[in-house]
Protein backbone atom coordinates (compact mmCIF):
# COMPACT_ATOMS: atom_id res chain seq x y z
CA UNK A 1 0.00 0.00 0.00
CA UNK A 2 1.53 3.41 -0.62
CA UNK A 3 0.45 6.69 0.62
CA UNK A 4 0.31 9.87 -1.14
CA UNK A 5 3.87 11.36 -1.28
CA UNK A 6 5.60 8.44 -0.46
CA UNK A 7 7.21 6.44 -3.80
CA UNK A 8 6.84 2.83 -3.50
CA UNK A 9 10.25 0.97 -2.94
CA UNK A 10 10.14 -1.88 -5.31
CA UNK A 11 10.93 -2.09 -8.59
CA UNK A 12 8.39 -1.08 -11.31
CA UNK A 13 8.31 -4.43 -12.02
CA UNK A 14 7.40 -5.62 -8.86
CA UNK A 15 4.19 -3.43 -8.17
CA UNK A 16 1.45 -5.02 -8.44
CA UNK A 17 -0.75 -4.63 -11.32
CA UNK A 18 -4.63 -3.02 -10.66
CA UNK A 19 -6.84 -6.38 -11.46
CA UNK A 20 -8.65 -5.04 -14.02
CA UNK A 21 -5.16 -5.79 -16.01
CA UNK A 22 -5.05 -9.51 -15.17
CA UNK A 23 -7.19 -11.54 -17.62
CA UNK A 24 -10.38 -12.53 -15.74
CA UNK A 25 -9.36 -16.55 -15.78
CA UNK A 26 -6.16 -15.64 -13.87
CA UNK A 27 -7.59 -13.29 -11.57
CA UNK A 28 -9.84 -16.30 -10.52
CA UNK A 29 -7.73 -18.74 -10.02
CA UNK A 30 -5.20 -16.05 -7.60
CA UNK A 31 -8.57 -15.56 -5.68
CA UNK A 32 -9.10 -18.81 -5.38
CA UNK A 33 -5.55 -20.11 -4.31
CA UNK A 34 -6.04 -16.91 -1.45
CA UNK A 35 -8.96 -18.31 -0.19
CA UNK A 36 -7.20 -21.63 0.05
CA UNK A 37 -4.79 -20.41 1.40
CA UNK A 38 -6.04 -18.80 4.21
CA UNK A 39 -7.96 -22.37 4.96
CA UNK A 40 -11.31 -22.09 3.54
CA UNK A 41 -12.58 -25.29 1.60
CA UNK A 42 -13.90 -23.63 -0.93
CA UNK A 43 -14.05 -21.02 -2.88
CA UNK A 44 -15.69 -19.27 -5.96
CA UNK A 45 -17.04 -16.35 -7.49
CA UNK A 46 -20.49 -16.08 -8.64
CA UNK A 47 -22.48 -13.27 -10.87
CA UNK A 48 -25.17 -11.82 -9.12
CA UNK A 49 -28.25 -10.77 -10.08
CA UNK A 50 -32.26 -12.39 -9.12
CA UNK A 51 -32.65 -14.86 -7.39
CA UNK A 52 -34.22 -18.07 -9.86
CA UNK A 53 -35.68 -19.87 -6.56
CA UNK A 54 -37.15 -16.28 -5.37
CA UNK A 55 -41.04 -17.81 -5.57
CA UNK A 56 -39.93 -21.05 -4.08
CA UNK A 57 -38.39 -19.11 -1.20
CA UNK A 58 -40.99 -16.32 -0.47
CA UNK A 59 -43.78 -19.23 -0.66
CA UNK A 60 -41.52 -21.01 1.78
CA UNK A 61 -41.43 -18.20 4.16
CA UNK A 62 -45.39 -17.85 3.40
CA UNK A 63 -45.67 -21.28 5.19
CA UNK A 64 -44.38 -20.27 8.18
CA UNK A 65 -41.20 -22.62 7.96
CA UNK A 66 -38.71 -20.05 8.82
CA UNK A 67 -39.99 -20.64 12.54
CA UNK A 68 -38.25 -18.50 14.82
CA UNK A 69 -35.45 -17.57 12.16
CA UNK A 70 -37.45 -13.62 12.32
CA UNK A 71 -34.30 -12.19 10.28
CA UNK A 72 -35.11 -14.46 7.14
CA UNK A 73 -38.38 -12.55 6.10
CA UNK A 74 -37.23 -9.14 7.39
CA UNK A 75 -34.79 -8.40 4.27
CA UNK A 76 -37.43 -9.83 1.65
CA UNK A 77 -37.29 -7.70 -1.30
CA UNK A 78 -33.18 -7.73 -0.73
CA UNK A 79 -32.89 -11.55 -1.18
CA UNK A 80 -35.06 -11.47 -4.20
CA UNK A 81 -32.12 -9.85 -6.04
CA UNK A 82 -28.08 -10.24 -4.57
CA UNK A 83 -27.18 -7.12 -6.26
CA UNK A 84 -29.72 -5.05 -4.02
CA UNK A 85 -27.91 -4.95 -1.26
CA UNK A 86 -24.61 -2.71 -2.85
CA UNK A 87 -25.60 -0.57 -6.04
CA UNK A 88 -23.05 -1.62 -8.94
CA UNK A 89 -21.86 -4.65 -7.68
CA UNK A 90 -21.99 -7.56 -10.46
CA UNK A 91 -20.21 -10.32 -8.73
CA UNK A 92 -19.16 -11.92 -5.51
CA UNK A 93 -16.53 -14.02 -3.91
CA UNK A 94 -17.80 -16.99 -2.45
CA UNK A 95 -15.96 -19.05 0.35
CA UNK A 96 -16.96 -22.33 2.61
CA UNK A 97 -15.83 -23.26 5.91
CA UNK A 98 -16.29 -26.75 7.26
CA UNK A 99 -16.49 -26.72 10.61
Amino acid sequence: MTHPGIRDPRPASRVARPASRVPRPALEERIRAQAYGLGFDLAGITTLGPAETAGAFEAWLDKGYAGDMSYLPRWREVRRDSRLPHAGVVSAIVVGLDY
